[in-house]
This record gives C-alpha cells, sequence and structure tokens, in this order.
C-alpha cells in the first residue's frame, strides 16, 4: 500500500542529554570531589523546521528515593509527556543519606537552579519561569524549595549572582513533615524542616497530587500541606486519586498529567 499522509505538528521532537555537571561536591573526607549532574530533556531547537521561535519555561523535576537513592533518569519516560507540550524537563542529582546531611540536599538543588539560570542562553531555556516538580522525598524536596522561594536562606556555593526562586510546585505524593513519617528507619533526619511551617503568603502556587492508599507517605501529608497553603491564601490545588497507592500508575494517566500540564500553563506559560 502506498499512502500520501498530510500531518500537522502537534507536540514537539524532543532530545535528552544526561551528562551535564551542574556542580564538585566534596567527597571522600574533602580528598575528592563527585561530580553532581543534571538530565536536560527539551524540544529540539536546530533546524529550520523546528519550532525556533520561542524559549522554552522549565521544569525542574526531583526524584524520590527515600533521601537514600535516586536516580534522575527514571521518570524519563513519563516526563517526555511534558517535553512534547513544549517544556524543558530538567532533573538533578542531589547527595543522599547517609553521605550527606541537611541542608546539602536543598543548597545543591538551589545551586541547580543557579546553574541552569546561569546557562539558560546556551540550553536555550526560559528560565524566568522555573516550576519545580518531584515525587516522594522529591516532592519533599520540591515542596521546600518551593516556600524556602523568598528566601536566600539556602542559596550557597556557585552562580550567587543567580536566583534560585520558583515560580510555581507540583509535588506529587509528598513527606511534608518528615517527624510524622514513621517508614524513614533509623535514618539522620534532623534539621529537615517542617514544609508546611514555611508558607507565607508570598510561597507560589502549589498543586499536590496523591493516592489514598498510599503505603509509605499517606495522603494526610499533602492534606496537611494544602491547609497551610489555603490558610495562608496561596494558590493551590490538592488532587486525591481514589485507589492509588504509592507512586501508582494511576496517578500517571494522562488525565492527571492533563491536569499537572493546565496548572503549569496557567502558571508559567506566557
Amino acid at each position: 500500500m502506498r499512502k500520501v499522509l498530510k500531518v500537522e505538528p502537534k507536540t514537539e521532537l524532543i532530545g535528552i542529554a544526561s551528562e551535564v555537571v551542574y556542580m564538585q561536591k566534596p567527597y571522600w573526607c574533602n580528598a575528592n570531589v563527585r561530580q553532581l549532574k543534571l538530565s536536560i530533556m527539551k524540544p529540539r531547537h536546530w533546524y529550520p523546521y523546528d519550532n525556533m521561535d520561542r524559549k522554552n519555561p522549565v521544569i525542574f523535576f526531583v526524584c524520590g528515593g527515600g533521601f537514600a537513592k535516586q536516580d534522575i533518569n527514571v521518570w524519563n519516560a513519563e516526563l517526555a509527556y511534558f517535553a512534547k507540550h513544549g517544556y524543558a524537563v530538567i532533573t538533578a542529582e542531589y547527595s543522599v543519606l547517609p553521605f550527606t546531611k541537611w541542608p546539602d540536599q536543598i543548597q545543591e538543588l538551589k545551586t541547580a537552579i543557579r546553574y541552569i539560570r546561569a546557562h539558560s542562553r546556551e540550553l536555550d531555556l526560559d528560565t524566568e519561569r522555573i516550576a519545580v516538580m518531584g515525587e516522594s522525598a522529591g516532592g519533599y524536596l520540591a515542596a521546600a524549595l518551593a516556600v524556602t522561594s523568598g528566601t536566600r536562606e539556602f542559596d550557597t556555593g556557585d552562580y550567587p549572582e543567580q536566583s534560585s526562586a520558583v515560580q510555581c510546585a507540583l509535588p506529587w505524593w509528598p513527606v511534608i513533615d518528615l517527624s510524622k513519617d514513621k517508614n524513614l528507619g533509623n535514618m539522620d533526619m534532623e534539621g529537615f524542616i517542617d514544609c508546611a511551617a514555611w508558607v507565607t503568603a508570598d510561597t507560589p502556587p502549589m498543586c499536590l497530587f496523591h493516592g489514598t492508599r498510599d503505603h509509605l507517605v499517606p495522603d494526610s501529608q499533602s492534606e496537611y500541606m494544602y491547609e497551610a497553603l489555603q490558610k495562608a491564601g496561596v494558590d493551590s490545588d490538592l488532587y486525591i486519586i481514589e485507589g492509588a497507592d504509592h507512586a501508582d500508575l494511576l496517578i500517571m494517566q494522562d488525565e492527571v498529567k492533563k491536569l499537572m500540564l493546565q496548572f503549569l500553563d496557567r502558571h508559567i506559560r506566557k
């Protein structure tokens, strides 16, 4: 069969780079360094027939793993949905327990945000508009990045002239107050902030997603955060997915992703 197709472009052609070093982390009693890296997935802007007339707003994604492990590429198959809709998705490594302690995690992630702002031209990004998104422990760190967005308290390291502020946040099944989490065992969680206690009227808009059957992080954590956001008058949404467990496929269905996309479009799409 021979057939001529007339196709209209509805999504972007995307590419990914997964070995971008954003900082050198002192390691092994300061006798060595460990490279912390970014994964960058974004629409291609190269050929004349690509969409060359705009830069892409940024989703800064933080992977979970109980603060003890992570993989910056493990969620890329699902995050490609957002890249296909015109967003640059950047996932950053951060130090994990027991090889680090608070506040290294948030300081490193804020350095990563400042890095991408400092290199926005060569990376072809619109870094005036950054949404932070994360799942589980990464959801906690996404919420922490949002509620500390108006302070420089955790800004250390390179690119001090750049801002680490974010314009909105989408935590997925997040821990919010670690003192309420019984699944962290004997790990040293000293100093980790209660994200809800840091909410102010200036906290950026936030949209939370949580399952009712989450066996690791109860949905009461997201309810707790939502109550604090509402009390402070912050533009916020909470979606409770009936029957969904932790990192459940139910939360990753397109109908839920569309809600995420609508929130992103409303807050960081010009």
